[in-house]
Parts: structure tokens; sequence; C-alpha cells
């Protein structure tokens, strides 16, 4: 599993979490919110993680405020 953490401006809430819909994520959830940012939490298998990092890549694409971090996860209970 892998878990993709993507930190944007609050205005690309919806985008994110239909892009974890659209490709059939385990989970995904807001891990922190404020007024000028939302940090998303996606929990992905491996195997679709690249779409969806993709899909990422082209939404933040032009934008400095838009982070994107993927990291391998050991464990799912």
């Amino acid at each position: 599993m892998i878990t993709i953490e993507a930190i944007a401006p609050p205005s690309n809430e919806d985008a994110i979490t239909r892009i974890a819909k659209q490709n059939n994520a385990t989970d995904y959830w807001i891990s922190s919110s404020s007024d000028k940012q939302i940090a998303v939490k996606i929990l992905v298998d491996k195997a679709k993680s690249q779409k969806i990092l993709d899909q990422l890549q082209k939404l933040m694409k032009g934008k400095s405020n838009f982070r994107v971090l993927a990291s391998s996860l050991e464990i799912a209970l």
C-alpha cells in the first residue's frame, strides 16, 4: 500500500477527493485544514498509485503552493 498526501489550497479539496474516488482508493481523509491549506491523505494499492500521482501532478501544474508526498506503507490494519 501507498500513502499519498496532497497539500494544497482549500479550493482544491473537491478535485483531490474526486481523484481518490475515481481511482477507487482504499480510503482518503482530510488530515489537516486551515484557511490557507488542506492536507488530504489517500491510501491506495501500489498498482493504482501512479495514476493518482499523475492526476495530482496535472492538477498542481503551474501552482507553487501545492505539494504531493508519497510513502510506502508497511502495515495497515
